[in-house]
This record gives C-alpha cells, structure tokens and sequence, in this order.
C-alpha cells in the first residue's frame, strides 16, 4: 500500500527533495486536491509491485485508503529522477479509460531463421474497464510472428474480461520486416537529412548574397 502525508504549507518543495521525499498531489471526482508527499523509495517500490498502470491503494496520514491511479509526473530533466507526481482518484463502480503496458514475450520464427528484423510499434495501448478489471499488463507472444511481414495488431490481443481496447483494432503493436526493408529505410532517412541540410546551405548562401547586394546599394547609395 501506498503512504502518503499531507503536505504542511510554508516549506520550500526543494527541501523535500533534499530528503529523499517526492511532492505529490492527488484529485478527481470533484473532491478537493490534497497536495502530498511520498518517500520516493517507498513510491518506487510499489509502482513496481504494481505497474506503472496498476490500481493503487492509496492511504494518507491514519484515513481510509482510497483507490488511484499514476496519471502524471515530473522528472528532473538532468537526473530523470522523480520530482513530482500526480495521482487520480477513482470510484469502484465506475468504468476508467488508462493506459495498459505491452509484456513482449517469445521469440519470433520469423526473426529467428529468416532474418527478419522486429519491430515494436507500441509500448501500450489504451483501454477501458472497471477499476477492479485493471491489470498492470498483458503479454504479446511474439512467436505468432511466423513469417515476414506478419504482424500483431491491437485486435490479437487475448484481452481479459472486463477490459475493453479503446484503440483502433487494426493498430498494429509489433511486426517483423525484412532487413533489406529496414536498411532502404534507413538509407532514406539518411537521404531526406542530408536533402534538409543541403537546402538549409543554399537557403543561406541566398540570404548571404542578398544581403551582400544590398550591403552594395547602400555603398552607392552613400556616395
């Protein structure tokens, strides 16, 4: 379970910080927001216990634990360590739309023996269920990719009971390319940088050559 304290007023966000605690606040279904404050190690250990999309039981101060979800945060942009999080509350009789993480497992034939390279289009999709239904994951068997060019959409997925996909069945999660595919694209990308960069050159060889005319007219202009 989740422990938080309420966040007293008047101390600098920094100092929390400093002592290894992670400000945080926790809203919705139209009660207050209630600025709070987690051990960061504490949080940590329970966002991997549960997933990052996990229902999380939340209790504040000696209250009622109540249910939420991690619905944003903030990271220091140097560190990438967690400086501030948001948590929403949700009400057990009604349905939630979030996000539900991709566990890729397997090994695809496909990549195995034909040389096929794999590509992963998505991390996780987003889904619609009742709060109790919520699963921190759910795994994609990556060896239903027999062939090349086959592929695993949002459709395959053996989704539990209860959790509905919001995104479009035909969203495709993970497929495998031939490498010659992959390499054509690469070389492409590469071309468009270089046809970018050489443009941006001549752009400012233009500009250089207009200004140098008009340098030139003020010249005759002054004498």
């Amino acid at each position: 379970m989740l422990k938080a304290t309420k966040r007293q007023p008047g101390i600098k966000l920094n100092q929390y910080r400093r002592e290894e605690k992670v400000p945080a606040v926790v809203y919705g279904h139209g009660s207050e927001t209630i600025p709070l404050l987690f051990d960061l190690r504490q949080f940590l250990l329970e966002i991997k216990k549960n997933g990052e999309h996990g229902l999380l039981e939340l209790q504040i101060d000696e209250e009622k634990p109540i249910k939420v979800l991690w619905q944003d945060n903030q990271e220091d942009v140097m560190s990438g360590k967690l400086i501030h999080i948001d948590l929403y509350r949700v009400r057990m009789d009604e349905k939630l739309t979030t996000r539900l993480s991709l566990n890729f497992i397997g090994e695809s034939s496909a990549v195995k023996t034909a040389g096929g390279v794999l590509m992963k289009n998505r991390d996780d999709i987003e889904i619609e269920c009742l709060p109790q239904d919520l699963i921190s994951e759910i795994d994609v068997d990556l060896s239903a990719l027999a062939v090349i060019h086959s592929s695993i959409k949002v459709g395959d997925l053996a989704l539990p009971a209860g959790i509905r996909a919001v995104d479009d069945a035909n969203l495709i999660v993970a497929t495998v390319l031939p490498f010659q595919e992959t390499k054509e694209d690469l070389v492409v990308t590469k071309e468009a940088e270089a046809a970018a960069i050489e443009a941006l050159s001549k752009k400012e060889e233009t500009a250089g050559e207009v200004a140098g005319d008009v340098d030139k007219k003020k010249g005759v202009e002054k004498k």
